[in-house]
């Protein structure tokens, strides 16, 4: 199911880049989160991540994003900081269970409302980690014109 008219509008996120292989995602989020231990940044809500290429050869570009509560963060070589994050205008839709298949399966759901509805891609996919301990499922979301 798409859910139209959906946005994302956060205060004080920080975000890093990243390229690499697929396979190597999980290591990239857990760098992510050392280094934001490191920086002594509190985050205030779910990680996210934008898919920022078409994974030709199995290789990634991707944008992993945190809201924080502290208001300024210097910029440097690791991260970007954002005072406002916004992004408007967007469809989305969500899954659980294998993540694999299913983000695929949500990828083909997405393109193919753009289509049906003659609507273009104004943004990148931009994935949110949500749930509990009991239910996880993943938010995929990209905004249209």
């Amino acid at each position: 199911m798409v859910i139209e008219n959906d946005s994302i509008k956060l205060r004080n996120v920080v975000s890093g880049r990243y390229s690499l292989h697929y396979s190597q995602f999980p290591e990239a989020l857990e760098d992510f989160c050392r280094i934001l231990e490191e920086k002594n940044l509190t985050p205030t809500g779910t990680l996210f991540y934008s898919l920022n290429n078409v994974p030709a050869d199995e290789q990634m570009a991707v944008e992993v994003f945190a809201a924080v509560e502290e208001n300024y963060v210097p910029e440097n070589d690791i991260f970007s900081f954002h005072s406002y994050f916004t992004v408007k205008n967007m469809i989305m839709t969500y899954y659980s269970g294998n993540i694999e298949r299913r983000t695929e399966w949500a990828y083909a759901e997405l393109l193919q409302f753009l289509e049906e509805n003659e609507l273009e891609m104004a943004s990148p996919f931009f994935h949110f980690f949500r749930g509990d301990l009991n239910f996880q499922y993943v938010e995929l979301k990209v905004g249209v014109q």
